[in-house]
């Protein structure tokens, strides 16, 4: 800050062609937590709260403010940018209208980049830029023609200050502003750059230089000579007495945070060529100075003459009189110094030096060829085959020449334009909200930083030791080391009362909780239209509640018209149902559930009610107080009976926020859904297994699969619930609270949801075992296995993992008072299985595996050499519906598994497409590899990779990134045809391989969570990210985790499942007699044949 005049003025970048010296930057990149935090400390323990209150409203304040910028900037811009012919208005606008309007929008639009501490580029800066290039890579000039002179010139004309500081050519035809620099290095050999560089300085250089040397001779120089291209001229030298006296003054006013950066641009490091010749085989290390920020406005040239017809322009389609107005906006990050003209709208691109010796070569190469060919022909004698000959030589030299030039001038164009594209951070109105955006966010630090540090302040500061003690504070504090200017916040502080300023000049802060109420004082008035609305109810408090009282009334009487006419039968007319008042904003749902209650009143009655709740809806409108109660104690004790129900005079009738009564509900009606859509895949498991069973026994698996919903009901009601879940701080193992449902909450919509989503997968892990043990196996073994499994195996592993006392579970509470989730191994999250690939799928599927191998491969399943003999499928149409039915429902499955509705709808999408990503995966995974090994393209690999992916995601939905779905679930389809094949050779009867789809797709769904986790989608999950897939950079710990898991459910569900058959098969009740097997269970357990009426016996899919 300059202390004579109190102005902060920003200092120039001083630039040469060896060194930028950059001044501190003005943007303050301290986060507002970072600095809230601090300043908490600072304030004391008692105070702290107010800190955050007091930032909060200082940013409410800035942002009403600069929303008002921000549409007068949007307004204006509106007529020039893209979307100019959108306006209806634009049209019937003279020139002169336009004219103006274009002006206010340059004038407000310089003023908005001031503030964001860019500045214009001078012209000492595009000087250097244009003394030498970065790389010797991109040899280009600017196209200045190809850019509008009129729009700038009016504005300078306007507003003739700055213009003599900007570069002259660029003036009337570009605006260029800069923010910020920062240094860019390469480090390389380039051995093709160093012989480009050989080339211009040692060949090019010193013929351009004789053809110059030439031509002055002759005195044509000025009318024959252009300017050399890039690469051809050799940089001129600056003098060095005034370039020391420039440095010398320069250094003398230096911001002590001021960076200087030294240019070692490509030709600087080697200055002639036999620096190049020593280094041709060294490392180069180039530096150069890189704008941070670079903002261009300009408007494109429009040709006077229409394009040809065969030319496509974008002139031409659009409407010329809005392309001859429209203005170009672009930013752009990370630009050279020395590349800067690569933010020009349009260049002229030179090809390398080495290229013109390429051409030489090959020019002179060609006229060697044709001159012997002439040669050789006159001494046969001069014929026209030898002459065409020549002449087709030279030629094709001369293409090949021309062709080759202009590939390397497409490829530097390629080169140019994708790292043009690279750095563009926005254009048109992007760039503009963007601008608004960073000033306002500016804007409210410098006036937080200022306050709290004047606050902290021992004594009275002036501002010129505010704006000192401001710039330690950053620099010592967070290490920002920039140029605070307090002068745009200061006006602010004052005006506000956040401080006050002493006779001495000297400013003194006001205390903490003054400053909180000034400050709510002033937000609050912004908005009240700075008070005029206050002014105006006062003068017009009695006039509006004699209307309101007369408005109630009518409005009463109106509802209890409707209320007593929709108890009578007949058509309700439009007027009789017109509403006098009503709430719009969502908080009536508890209002017209009592309308619904009214409509069995007589019709007295209703119109009492009716009069309450219409004086209770308009007056939450108007001002007069929504309190139902109230409205009742004026309108009579019918009305107060009916409203009085649950409701007290502190309730609000609906409570919309997060965590309120319409959130919650939310919740439940969103998890009740997903509950009904995991049940639905019943159906699905019930006609896959029909399907695939042979005809004889359709019957006996469809009752198995019913008899499964029943059983696994009372089983989790009794015991399987509370086994699961329990309360908080319960065993790690088991849970033991709310057996037969005998606790229920007094709020129990939330609990019934969860309880019958949980039953749904209960129901779920017991089905999965039905199809590998189908046609040979006991009712009553069903009937024992279906309750085992639904009300102890499952509920164990489920309250393990997913349970708040689980010694597995990611939300394992040690503490319920802190609520924190603290994991049993730290530096894991636990076992992560968001949906169940584990807890669901790993427990069915071995339990089905250890059901397969314990009954016995089915009659006539397996020749006396161990091949595996096809049994024709009953309905392939019921296989194929009950898999879509299962896909279906596996959207509740994953989806539902988010258990909240607000916030949660983000990942409840991303689950959503995973699921879909992986299942589609997995399907065509098994297709591709069963045609790749010889067989026809059958639909039943088709629909178990489908399953086979729908498991393998189900575990890691909500934590993974698509295209790692699509990995997962590929990677799941080949685990599963491997595992059907094991079993086949292990002969191992699974009739519809659930075991390689259930237990072993849901072990690796469980190892690809460990692997393909990343920590964005953890947190966004579960809350926090102790660790994520080794794959994304997690330590691996969590990988650990995950294997863990594996083993231990696979571990219990197959021990159990082994215990509980072999007493089952020891007592003889696990499988059917032979004769049952080869007759079929419809038949002999006498439930009738699933066999149609006319089918024969001798067909294959009535065949044992």
């Amino acid at each position: 800050m300059d202390s004579a005049t109190g102005r902060s003025a920003p200092q120039a970048t001083r630039v040469s062609r060896e060194r930028v010296v950059v001044p501190p930057p003005r943007h303050l990149d301290v986060t507002d937590e970072e600095l809230t935090a601090y300043f908490k400390g600072v304030v004391g323990d008692s105070l702290a709260p107010a800190v955050p209150l007091v930032h909060q409203l200082i940013d409410g304040i800035c942002t009403s403010d600069f929303s008002a910028l921000r549409r007068r900037l949007q307004g204006d811009y509106d007529y020039f940018g893209a979307a100019a012919d959108a306006r209806s208005d634009v049209a019937v606008k003279s020139a002169e209208d336009l004219d103006d309007q274009e002006l206010s929008f340059l004038s407000e639009f310089t003023q908005l980049m001031e503030a964001s501490q860019f500045r214009m580029l001078t012209a000492a800066e595009w000087e250097a830029a244009q003394a030498e290039d970065f790389l010797f890579t991109l040899p280009c000039d600017v196209k200045w023609e190809a850019m509008d002179t009129q729009m700038l010139r009016r504005y300078w004309s306007a507003f003739p200050a700055g213009r003599g500081a900007v570069p002259a050519e660029a003036a009337e035809r570009i605006m260029i502003f800069q923010r910020g620099a920062e240094v860019a290095t390469m480090q390389g050999s380039y051995f093709l750059l160093k012989i480009n560089l050989l080339i211009s300085m040692w060949l090019l250089q010193p013929l351009y230089a004789l053809l110059v040397w030439v031509m002055t001779k002759l005195k044509i120089r000025d009318r024959f000579l252009p300017d050399a291209p890039k690469g051809l001229a050799a940089t001129a030298d600056e003098d060095p007495v005034a370039k020391a006296a420039a440095e010398a003054a320069a250094q003398a006013k230096q911001h002590p945070y001021s960076t200087s950066i030294e240019r070692r641009t490509f030709a600087r490091v080697f200055p002639d060529g036999m620096s190049v010749v020593t280094q041709i085989h060294k490392k180069v290390k180039l530096q150069e100075a890189c704008f941070k920020d670079v903002v261009v406005l300009y408007r494109a040239a429009v040709p006077d003459a229409p394009a040809p017809a065969n030319e496509v322009d974008i002139i031409q389609e659009a409407n010329p009189k809005f392309m001859q107005r429209n203005i170009v906006l672009k930013q752009f990050r990370g630009i050279p110094l020395a590349d800067l003209e690569m933010v020009m709208p349009e260049k002229k691109i030179f090809v390398p030096p080495k290229v013109f010796v390429e051409m030489a070569v090959t020019l002179i190469g060609g006229l060697i060829a044709a001159f012997s060919t002439l040669k050789a022909g006159h001494k046969l004698g001069l014929d026209w085959g030898a002459a065409k000959t020549a002449i087709t030589l030279f030629a094709g030299r001369a293409g090949q020449v021309y062709t080759s030039a202009m590939a390397q001038k497409m490829t530097i164009e390629h080169a140019m334009g994708k790292m043009l594209y690279n750095r563009t951070v926005g254009s048109g109105t992007v760039v503009l909200n963007g601008l608004v955006d960073s000033v306002c966010r500016q804007r409210v630090r410098e006036i937080f930083v200022c306050y709290c540090v004047l606050l902290d302040s021992k004594a009275p500061l002036t501002a010129v030791e505010l704006d000192q003690k401001c710039e330690g504070f950053l620099a010592r504090q967070f290490g920002c080391k920039i140029d605070f200017c307090c002068e745009e916040a200061l006006p602010a502080i004052m005006k506000w009362g956040l401080a006050a300023e002493g006779a001495d000049g000297k400013l003194t802060a006001a205390p903490l909780p003054a400053a909180l109420q000034k400050l709510d004082s002033v937000f609050d008035s912004l908005y009240d239209f700075k008070g005029s609305t206050k002014s105006i109810l006062e003068g017009a408090s009695a006039a509006a509640s004699s209307a309101v009282g007369g408005a109630a009334a009518a409005g009463g009487a109106a509802l209890g018209t409707v209320l007593s006419v929709a108890r009578r039968p007949g058509p309700v007319t439009a007027a009789s149902t017109s509403p006098a008042g009503g709430d719009k904003s969502g908080k009536g749902s508890s209002v017209f559930r009592r309308i619904r209650r009214a409509l069995s009143m007589p019709g007295s009655v209703a119109q009492a009610a009716g009069a309450a709740l219409g004086a209770a809806l308009l007056g939450s409108d108007g001002g007069g107080g929504g309190d139902l109660v109230s409205a009742a104690a004026v309108y009579g004790g019918p009305a107060r009976v009916l409203l009085q129900q649950n409701v007290t005079a502190a309730t609000p009738i609906m409570d919309i926020s997060v965590g309120g009564v319409l959130d919650e509900q939310m919740t439940e009606l969103w998890i009740l859904q997903c509950a009904f859509l995991v049940f639905f895949m019943q159906c699905g498991f019930a006609l896959l297994e029909a399907g695939t069973v042979r005809l004889k026994n359709t019957k006996n698996i469809l009752l198995k699969n019913v008899i499964d919903a029943c059983v696994g009901t009372i089983a989790w009601w009794a015991v399987g619930y509370a086994f699961a879940f329990g309360a908080c701080e319960e065993n790690g193992f088991i849970g033991y609270h709310n057996f037969f449902t005998s606790d229920v909450p007094a709020n129990p919509g939330l609990f019934w949801a969860t309880w019958l989503f949980g039953w749904a997968f209960a129901s779920t892990s017991s089905t999965i075992v039905s199809g590998a043990m189908a046609e040979r196996t006991k009712f009553r073994a069903y009937l024992l296995y279906t309750m085992c499994i639904s009300a102890f195996i499952y509920p164990c592993v489920a309250h393990w993992v997913w349970s708040s006392s689980g010694w597995l579970s990611a939300k394992r509470v040690t503490n319920c008072a802190s609520g924190e989730f603290e994991p049993l191994i730290s530096g894991t999250m636990g076992l992560l299985d968001f949906a169940g690939s584990g807890v669901v799928h790993m427990v069915g599927g071995g339990a089905a595996l250890v059901g397969a191998v314990m009954l016995g491969p089915r009659l006539g399943r397996f020749s006396q050499d161990g091949h595996l003999v096809e049994f024709a499928n009953s309905s392939p149409a019921n296989m194929a519906l009950g898999v879509f039915i299962l896909w279906l429902g596996w959207y509740g499955f994953n989806a539902g598994s988010t258990q909240c509705f607000y916030g949660c709808m983000p990942i409840a999408a991303q689950v959503a497409v995973n699921t879909t990503l992986a299942t589609g995966a997995g399907g065509l995974t098994c297709l591709f590899l069963a045609v790749f090994n010889g067989n026809p393209g059958d639909i039943g690999p088709l629909l178990n990779g489908i399953l086979a992916g729908a498991v393998s995601i189900t575990a890691s939905c909500a934590m993974v990134q698509s295209y790692c779905a699509v990995i997962i679930g590929g990677i799941g389809a080949l685990i599963y045809m491997s595992a059907a094949r094991l079993l086949v050779r292990l002969r191992i009867d699974d009739p519809v391989d659930a075991a390689p789809v259930h237990f072993c797709c849901g072990a690796w769904g469980l190892l690809a969570t460990g692997l393909f986790a990343t920590k964005t989608s953890t947190e966004a999950a579960y809350g926090y990210a102790a660790d994520w897939g080794v794959i994304y950079g997690g330590s691996g710990k969590q990988l650990g985790m995950q294997v863990l898991g594996i083993v231990v459910i696979g571990g219990w569900s197959c021990t159990l499942s082994a215990l509980l058959f072999g007493l089952l098969k020891k007592l003889n009740w696990l499988r059917v007699p032979k004769d049952d097997e080869l007759q079929g269970l419809d038949y002999a357990q006498g439930i009738g044949s699933g066999i149609r009426g006319g089918c024969f016996p001798c067909l294959p899919c009535c065949q044992s």
